[in-house]
């Protein structure tokens, strides 16, 4: 975002919030006072009656003092909101490399990052649950495991899965890389290795991925920054064109993290 507004001759000041819907209207609250050109509101959110309420109250406060909201990597708020949405294709890749892993021969899947109701975890375990459908594997409650999208969190479940007895997977689907990474080390300290032990797929691409040669879906994080910025500043020079909504694809990066097994041995 940062790269494409000074292409653009526009200053980008980037602030966080923590997921936090207080700081969130605060920091909308200012860049409306400070007459923004556009507001860009990026992440994983919990997608609620309350937070569509809020955000469509966002859109069109925006609107009335000439700005724009742009909501990137979240949901549309539907037609008659105006906000331009620019996200990618989360549950595409998530079934995209669940595949990958039944293509392998793999049929005990654990699934790490289970977070209900947050739009990027719902939108992830959707494509792996169709996945196991479309290639006739029971879906397993069970192989699904409640955590939060950090690498201690990986850690953590993993911990707690092998402590409650052997593994009863053989690959692992993590919710995105730095859950990978903490899960990976946790099957190490169990005498576990990737692949030979367990195979292992993530989810972003993200740098830590290629250190540890993990295969993973690629997200297009800089074509979404790039394209916000483009769309929400094309949106100011035409107020009369509709509002927008852009879906970017994911695709897979195999490296060397997940091993072909015989499909009796899953």
């Amino acid at each position: 975002m940062q790269a494409q507004a000074a292409l653009e001759g526009k200053l980008c000041i980037v602030g966080t919030t923590g997921g936090d819907p207080e700081r969130e209207l605060a920091t909308v609250q200012l860049m409306r006072q400070e007459h923004a050109e556009c507001v860009i509101l990026v992440g994983n959110v919990v997608n609620n009656d309350a937070y569509r309420e809020r955000m469509a109250d966002y859109a069109r406060a925006l609107a009335a003092a000439g700005s724009q909201l742009v909501l990137c990597g979240r949901p549309t708020l539907g037609p008659d909101v105006p906000a331009l949405v620019v996200e990618y294709d989360n549950t595409g890749g998530a079934y995209a490399i669940t595949s990958h892993l039944l293509s392998a021969g793999h049929r005990r899947i654990l699934f790490l990052g289970r977070h209900e109701g947050y739009t990027t975890s719902d939108s992830r375990i959707t494509g792996y649950r169709n996945a196991l459908a479309d290639h006739r594997v029971p879906h397993d409650p069970g192989l699904e495991a409640d955590g939060t999208m950090e690498r201690s969190e990986g850690y953590r479940m993993i911990r707690e899965r092998l402590a409650a007895g052997p593994p009863d997977f053989t690959a692992v689907f993590a919710g995105n890389d730095l859950i990978a990474a903490g899960a990976r080390q946790a099957l190490r300290e169990h005498g576990l290795r990737v692949p030979d032990d367990v195979s292992m797929v993530g989810f972003d691409d993200l740098p830590p991925a290629a250190d540890i040669d993990l295969t993973t879906v690629h997200v297009p994080h800089e074509e979404l920054g790039r394209t916000a910025v483009r769309l929400a500043l094309e949106r100011g020079q035409d107020k009369a064109a509709p509002a927008q909504h852009v879906l970017l694809g994911t695709h897979i990066i195999v490296r060397d993290s997940v091993r072909p097994i015989r499909p009796d041995l899953g």
